[in-house]
């Protein structure tokens, strides 16, 4: 290369250590610095061999043509390669063919380069890797420069390894399993450009003849993202696209549609519009053509999870979260375009720790230190898991001045340890929230384990009147945050003869990520769910064929109820979380002796995830549901459900089962006046009046 202000010629070389342990000195250049940032390697060879090429033919020529009025016209060369590196251009280079290639793989080829390469050539191939990066970049090379032709490499070379037991993936690579110069030539015979119509000039007419090529139109739209969904649980083809790893359904107007579009943001001739207008290739009988592709929406492995955003996907690791960047990403795992959450995640500290102490005798405790209460969300869990919340911000007030309550009562709005409580009932209240932290944990976690397969119950803490159908404490809303984070399908419990109906299920598909029974009646027979919790779901569409969803694929399945459970046996304790909500949330009646009515609204002075909630405030609540996430994948194996303090809800069950009669009579016979309170009683002389005086 001249150096600048010199003729004289200077000249940088590449040194190649392939071998290499430290992979920084695998590539480097000598003299350091000499290298210019934009530079083509071989293009200078492409130029000497066009114009050797040119002076042979047109020796030849001036040999054998005997009309002097003619002239020899320069030719092209019929192809060149672009090659990943050093490696591909000399295997091409022993083929016979001209190779290129840049300074990196992620090298930006500009329009002026590109014509000057054509200048020399009839057809340019590209052979990119096959790898993420390779693959990104050949079709953003294929897109940018319709006519190159890419090579797209066997993806059965990713089967084979290297020595360093890493994937095949470059044309090295295959040409040691396919060597011969045939094999070569079938590559170049599937190699496709992205320009999908063909111009012929008509010698009749004068005018230029534009056909689609069939081919390169669905070529084309595999480019752009564009394909056929494989779905065995479906007859009717699913188009969709693909953009990085997000997934979204869309219908044959969708793809004409963009066709049109990029037409005519490329400026192309009104002939070639009219051509993607008018051409029934783009019909849905044709489309039925385009490639059908397999995808893995897996977002979980037993020990991780993923979400997905619009910049960033973030992995849920034990302990701690790692961002992908949507650029760079090597991720090849899919979502749906309405599962990726529409905000812009950004990390921040930890807001809870939580520790676990195991007694010799097996006894497990845990305890939770807030380190702070950014998340609105972890607010709200706070309240609804203080269950001696009458006692610390009423009783304790009774014989006070009403401002001193008010004060304490800012100061410790969302406070889980307050003053003027026992340790045992801090340690009650602090089990709430670790258990709703721990179900929040295990529903963002999509993976099911087959000896963890429960089912989230949340329940009323207040002790009611016998049948009273307690609410307003924000069990729902619980749910209705989960619910953006994973795809939902809500059921009304309300109904008791839910589960008759043959087509219950018919919403529910593999990628339905949570089951929601809401407000259960009473006498809804949930054991009916049990079988679904712990093995396959059975669907059963209207008007469509019934399928199987796999355990490992169907939706955990969640309920909330007003009303105490009607059993407590060990088939239900074994499948059910219970969660256990105060009434901290409540709605004053005539019929109850609440001082005031308190909402979630209340607290926030704002209604969570409407459309004044803030960026900032959606992302520390995002972060909150994914450290809770973290935490529950860091938990040893052995560690079984953590259930809240049920010391009401047995209470509640206890006050169904004796029935409201039971409960009347009992009142009256064991008054405090009667002398039978806490004292042995003959049994006989309750049960038979007429014997209680002998």
């Amino acid at each position: 290369k001249p150096a600048e202000g010199s003729e004289e010629e200077v000249k940088f070389f590449k040194i190649y250590e392939p071998l290499n342990c430290d992979k920084a000195w695998r590539f480097s250049y000598w003299p350091e610095g000499l290298k210019p940032k934009s530079y083509i390697n071989g293009l200078a060879e492409l130029k000497q061999a066009y114009h050797d090429f040119n002076r042979k033919e047109q020796a030849i020529f001036d040999k054998t043509n005997t009309n002097e009025n003619e002239c020899y016209k320069e030719q092209k060369l019929p192809e060149a390669f672009i090659c990943s590196g050093e490696r591909d251009a000399i295997c091409v280079k022993s083929l016979g063919h001209h190779p290129l290639w840049f300074n990196s793989e992620t090298y930006r080829l500009s329009e002026t380069e590109y014509s000057e390469i054509m200048k020399y050539v009839e057809v340019l191939y590209n052979i990119p890797d096959i790898d993420e990066t390779g693959v990104r970049k050949g079709t953003e090379l294929a897109l940018r420069f319709i006519d190159i032709h890419t090579i797209w490499l066997p993806e059965w070379l990713r089967t084979y390894h290297d020595n360093r037991g890493k994937a095949r993936k470059d044309f090295r690579d295959w040409i040691e399993i396919r060597q011969t110069k045939k094999d070569f030539r079938k590559l170049m015979t599937l190699a496709m450009p992205a320009r999908f119509w063909i111009s012929k000039l008509n010698t009749k007419s004068s005018k230029w003849d534009h056909t689609i090529d069939t081919a390169c139109l669905y070529y084309f739209l595999k480019l752009n993202g564009y394909y056929i969904l494989h779905d065995d649980n479906s007859v009717t083809p699913q188009y969709i696209h693909i953009e990085g790893n997000i997934i979204e359904r869309v219908t044959t107007r969708d793809i004409r549609e963009f066709v049109r579009k990029w037409v005519i943001e490329r400026a192309e001739k009104r002939d070639i519009l009219n051509l993607v207008l008018n051409t029934p290739k783009l019909s849905a009988a044709s489309l039925d053509s385009l490639q059908e592709i397999d995808l893995d929406f897996t977002s979980f492995t037993r020990n991780s999870q993923l979400y997905f955003f619009p910049k960033v996907s973030i992995e849920i690791l034990p302990g701690t979260l790692k961002e992908h960047k949507k650029a760079t990403t090597t991720l090849r795992n899919y979502v749906w375009a309405e599962n990726v959450i529409q905000h812009d995640f950004k990390q921040i500290s930890q807001m809870f720790e939580i520790k676990r102490k195991v007694d010799e005798d097996g006894t497990r405790h845990y305890d939770i230190i807030i380190n702070n209460m950014k998340s609105k969300f972890f607010a709200y869990l706070v309240n609804t898991s203080r269950i001696y919340w009458r006692k610390e911000l009423e009783y304790n007030f009774e014989n006070k001045p009403l401002e001193e309550k008010r004060v304490y009562y800012e100061k410790n709005k969302f406070r889980i340890d307050g003053d003027g409580l026992t340790d045992d009932e801090i340690e009650e209240q602090k089990m709430c929230l670790i258990n709703k932290i721990f179900t929040i944990g295990y529903m963002m976690h999509r993976y099911k384990n087959p000896s963890r397969a429960w089912a989230p119950m949340a329940l009323d803490n207040k002790i009611g009147e016998l049948g009273e159908c307690n609410g307003r404490s924000g069990k729902s809303f619980f749910f209705k945050t989960l619910s953006l984070f994973m795809k939902t399908i809500k059921l009304s419990g309300r109904n008791p003869k839910l589960m008759d109906n043959p087509h219950v299920f018919d919403q529910v598909d593999k990628h339905t990520q949570m089951l929601l029974i809401d407000d259960c009646d009473r006498y809804l027979n949930t054991s009916l769910f049990y079988d679904n919790i712990t093995s396959d779901m059975t669907v059963n569409p209207k008007n469509n064929h019934s399928f199987t969803i796999p355990f490992n694929q169907s939706p955990k399945i969640a309920f909330t109820t007003n009303y105490v459970p009607a059993d407590f046996d060990p088939s239900s304790e074994a499948r059910l979380i219970y969660m256990v909500f105060s009434d901290y949330y409540h709605q004053k009646t005539e019929d109850n002796d609440y001082l005031e009515s308190r909402s979630i609204r209340d607290d926030f002075n704002k209604n969570l995830y409407d459309e004044a909630y803030t960026e900032d405030e959606w992302n520390a609540d995002i972060n909150f549901m994914m450290q809770c996430c973290s935490w529950y994948l860091s938990l040893p194996g052995d560690v079984e459900k953590i259930q809240p303090p049920m010391k009401n809800i047995i209470w509640r069950k206890h006050k169904a089962d004796m029935g409201s009669n039971f409960e009347e009579w009992a009142n009256s016979y064991f008054a405090p006046e009667s002398g039978r309170l806490n004292t042995f009683i003959v049994r006989e002389k309750a049960y038979y009046p007429q014997i209680r005086n002998l």
